[in-house]
């Protein structure tokens, strides 16, 4: 089956609220549900975690094929009188937690009802409370103030949605083991100024009656919401509280934290409000933990909410103001001072200079005018949402979030360039003018973008996010030593000014490039490359000759990609243009190591490379390209352990890059996962995929053609290990969400037209499988006419389709059409060309012409060895025709060897479901008559390999095959 290219608490630790007691003294019961048991869509694992209000299940979404968490209202509660006050205040969780997106708040995906059941579906996260971490890490004072930190930008983030957490504590945060943290738990969540009433309770009375919202008063007067320990001291006088008392509790889980004990340790709200009348308790004396961190917690341990910070932003700024590094800089700044004042011989007529200077460094916002504003904001809006596209509601929030933080990060560092140099006197005016030209120049690249965005097409929006993630990093106008390191202008006037015009074209092509749009981006570097050998400054052509080497790569040009690159590596040596150099090589590495299977070459090229970035230093975006790059030569070279190592580290470096949640990480997921899957190691590998998958539907939308691409490759891994029927669901939701945006010549929606109706013959569904290979083959004829992708579905459908049901003729004469164009167009034979030859077998064995069916299975699987290995899982196929042709010959024990090698070849690769009941069952029917038991055991282990994806016929033989072996 063809590919595409290029959790809540799992802790079982309960918490303080599973060990509550009930009015008899017994701890509450909770009633389980069955492994396998469904919840809508979901089917439930195992209980991972329990709290006062449920348990959290792990779980599998079938339909977007993920992990995820299952928060359930007790069931118990749900049948008592609060079965109100509980399904509201499950829901209310999922409405608070909707309206935050942060990455340290834990992300909710669904939530619904099914017969008695109130369920939370959340984001699945490997890793472990808060508490249980502290447990088991003992970490120093500084890792727990980075936690908290992390931690505190999420429940920021909730008080910016105006909304109340109310039960902050350890137990509520989550540490995943990719190091991220979260907050969850917003079951007592309401939105800030609420106050809290009696529920009705009579049917119908009132606002009982209406679905439950965050304006919906949950708590029964006189109840004390959050947890003894943590809850401020106005929840214990009543009061609603409001972002302060949130303040509070995570001043309380910090003094525990970095002390290992709870400031107030009471178990229940009187002991609580006693010990609250002593104040904070001083510090173990052995303690650490410096005086100015003390501090902090103890000012937002105030009692009177009005003392404690003004809000989180600002506890959150005095807990990482760290005094020993504010410290440092100032020295490394007074060093600088002295050595400028004595060169410069400091005045009082400078420090009124640079006082007057200051002036200059505000407003560096204003300069965005015209370039990102409220009428351009309003423009890309109107041009995004006149396009068809189903998913440009999100990519319009998602691009114009994007935008909005790049603006400010760039007004903010040009305030801080101008200030460094003109009110702290850090840096001399030449670097402020190198940093300013640095800066315009990511002006100029966000202007162009906008004026794209201001005119998109569909092709533009779905390439919205990606364009905007993709923008030039800011960093790099920070740095001086890669400032200072740039290469020089040129110093004749007239030459600056036409090199600057046809920079201006550049920045035009990165923006198409960037957009999605790579064939006019091509276009334009081509008559930048032609205008710049014309021009007597080299480092010109250099620019150019990449820009058009790198959009080349994206259109899969081969040969023609490497020559710019070539071109443009050697202009870069030749000026001493490092940056554009590495960068060339190192997408060299990629296309001649991998895509033109030249591996030695590649990695020749990739010393290169390492070399260039050592005089340069360190460059995050050039390194994950060249690992990136690393990844597909190993994998050329069949060195798959390699190929992993490398794909992970460009997941690495795209994760400080770019963030977790962004299009150019959810690639480098995707890229890990095919490393896993061709390692075997498939449980990993459908993790990397689902992640991939996560981070797509959550960014670009379920309906975006990269998140239907994602099901498709999902749907490709499935069928490959033998589940059936979870691949077909992958493939059609693929297809059907393609759909929506794509042309019919998509390769998305031809890829997963193809897996899906051999999926549907392997099924046995023939008529459907009919049906979906008409469709493809109309557009394949129409679009791809004499391609490689047409020989590969004539092939398919001949195997599949024709020879299973009689139309053995028509199926070799197609077998034979696809043998030829795949020749045509490859050259050599290669496995395309083995499964056209396979597909003849097919045919021949349905005709009962068994010397030829032999020969074209031998022949397709001495291809298949030839190219891919002798180990390769793919021969099982032309393995199992060869069985049958034996098995039908009256030669039984002829079968034996080839169906011993292919099971051997799939336990080997761990490859279960049909294709290894398949053949399980072909060697039960040969082994019948000399070993009947073993024969049994293998019908029996085929029954259940085959699960609910078995034919009739295959059923049918089952039978027939243990009813044998039980007689003998």
């Amino acid at each position: 089956m063809a590919e595409t290219d290029d959790p809540t608490l799992r802790d079982t630790e309960v918490d303080s609220e599973t060990q509550a007691e009930g009015p008899v003294g017994h701890r509450r019961r909770r009633e389980r549900l069955a492994r396998g048991a469904r919840l809508g869509r979901y089917v439930v694992e195992d209980p991972v975690g329990a709290g006062g209000m449920g348990v959290v299940y792990a779980a599998y979404d079938p339909e977007l094929h993920r992990r995820v968490a299952l928060k359930l209202l007790q069931p118990s509660l749900g049948r008592s009188g609060n079965a109100s006050a509980g399904r509201a205040r499950l829901l209310r969780e999922a409405q608070a937690m909707a309206r935050l997106s942060h990455p340290n708040v834990i992300h909710v995906y669904d939530v619904g009802t099914f017969e008695e059941h109130v369920f939370l579906a959340l984001e699945f996260i490997d890793g472990e409370n808060l508490a249980r971490w502290l447990k088991r890490t003992n970490p120093s004072w500084r890792d727990v103030v980075r936690v908290f930190l992390a931690a505190g930008r999420g429940l920021a983030a909730a008080h910016a949605a105006g909304l109340v957490h109310r039960d902050f504590k350890p137990d509520n945060v989550l540490i995943a083991k990719d190091g991220r943290v979260l907050v969850t738990d917003f079951g007592l969540a309401r939105a800030e100024g609420d106050l809290d009433i009696e529920l009705p309770t009579a049917p119908g009375s009132g606002r009982g009656s209406q679905p439950p919202s965050l304006l919906d008063p949950l708590t029964v007067a006189g109840t004390v919401m959050g947890t003894p320990g943590y809850a401020a001291p106005e929840h214990l006088r009543g009061a609603t509280g409001d972002a302060r008392s949130d303040q509070f509790s995570f001043a309380a889980s910090l003094y525990a934290a970095l002390y290992r004990k709870r400031p107030y340790p009471a178990d229940s709200f009187d002991a609580y409000r006693k010990l609250l009348k002593d104040g904070v308790p001083p510090p173990p004396s052995t303690t650490d933990v410096p005086a100015w961190v003390r501090r902090v917690v103890e000012r937002g341990l105030a009692q009177d909410p009005a003392a404690r910070y003004p809000s989180m932003d600002a506890l959150l700024a005095a807990l990482a103001d760290d005094p020993a590094i504010r410290r440092r800089k100032w020295l490394v700044i007074g060093g600088v001072a002295i050595a400028v004042g004595v060169a410069a011989g400091a005045t009082i007529r400078v420090v009124r200079t640079r006082s007057n200077d200051a002036l200059l460094c505000k407003g560096a916002d204003r300069k965005l005018a015209g370039v990102w504003d409220d009428a351009k904001r309003a423009a890309v809006k109107r041009a995004f949402l006149a396009t068809d596209r189903p998913y440009k509601q999100q990519a319009l929030a998602g691009a114009t979030k994007r935008l909005d933080d790049r603006a400010r990060a760039w007004a903010a560092m040009s305030a801080e360039a101008c200030e460094a140099t003109r009110r702290r006197g850090e840096q001399t005016e030449a670097i402020l003018t190198l940093r300013q030209a640095c800066l315009d120049e990511r002006l100029r690249e966000l202007a162009n973008l906008v004026e794209l965005f201001v005119a998109a097409d569909g092709k533009v929006v779905e390439r919205a996010i990606s364009a905007t993630s993709n923008l030039s990093p800011l960093e790099v106008c920070a740095d001086v030593k890669t400032l200072l390191a740039a290469v020089a202008p040129p110093s004749n006037p007239a030459i600056r000014a036409q090199v600057d015009a046809q920079r201006q074209q550049l920045g035009r092509s990165k923006a198409l490039f960037d957009a999605g749009k790579f064939k006019e981006a091509a276009e334009l570097a081509e008559q930048v490359v032609a205008a710049s050998k014309t021009i007597d400054y080299r480092p010109l052509e250099a620019e150019a000759l990449y820009r058009l080497g790198e959009t080349r790569v994206y259109l899969q040009a081969g040969q023609p990609a490497v020559d710019a690159l070539r071109e443009a590596a050697r202009a870069a040596e030749a000026t001493r243009y490092d940056s554009i150099r590495a960068r060339s090589l190192a997408w060299m590495v990629g296309v001649i190591g991998g895509e033109l299977e030249k591996p030695q070459e590649g990695l020749a090229l990739a010393e290169d490379a390492r070399a260039t970035l050592e005089r340069i230093g360190r460059d995050p975006y050039v390194e994950s390209i060249l690992e990136s790059s690393l990844g597909r030569t190993y994998s050329s070279l069949g060195d798959y352990a390699q190929m992993l190592e490398h794909h992970k580290r460009a997941l690495e470096l795209r994760k400080k890059l770019f963030g977790e949640d962004d299009p150019n990480t959810a690639a480098a997921y995707n890229n890990v996962a095919i490393a896993l899957k061709k390692l075997s190691r498939y449980d990993e590998a459908l993790v990397a995929y689902e992640k991939a998958q996560q981070i797509k539907v959550k960014i670009l939308g379920a309906d975006h053609p990269d998140t239907a691409m994602g099901l498709v490759n999902i749907g490709s891994f499935f069928d490959e290990m033998g589940n059936v029927d979870a691949a077909l669901r992958a493939a059609d939701a693929g297809v059907a969400s393609a759909k929506k945006s794509l042309p019919a010549k998509h390769g998305t929606i031809l890829v997963g037209l193809a897996n899906k109706g051999s999926l549907l013959g392997d099924l046995g569904r023939y008529d459907e499988a009919q049906a979906t290979y008409d469709e493809l083959l109309k557009t394949l004829n129409a679009e791809f006419p004499n391609s490689a992708r047409l020989g590969r579905t004539l092939a398919a459908h001949a195997a599949y389709v024709l020879a299973p049901t009689g139309r053995a003729k028509e199926a070799l004469a197609q077998a034979k059409q696809a043998e030829q164009m795949e020749l045509h167009v490859v050259g050599k034979p290669n496995d395309d060309v083995a499964f056209a030859i396979y597909a003849q077998g097919r045919a021949y064995e349905v005709m009962r012409d068994y010397p030829a069916a032999l020969a074209a299975y031998e022949k397709s699987i001495a291809i298949d060895e030839q190219v891919l290995g002798h180990d390769e899982p793919s021969i099982r196929e032309a393995l199992l025709g060869i069985a049958r042709i034996h098995l039908a010959r009256g030669k039984p024990a002829d079968a034996v060897p080839p169906l011993e090698r292919a099971i051997a070849i799939l336990e080997r690769h761990k490859i279960r479901g049909v294709w290894l009941a398949r053949v399980r069952l072909a060697l039960a029917r040969a082994l019948l008559g000399s070993d009947p038991a073993r024969a049994n055991d293998l019908a029996t282990q085929a029954h259940i390999g085959f699960g609910t994806a078995v034919t009739k016929e295959e059923r049918a033989e089952l039978e027939a095959v243990i009813h044998t072996a039980a007689r003998r």
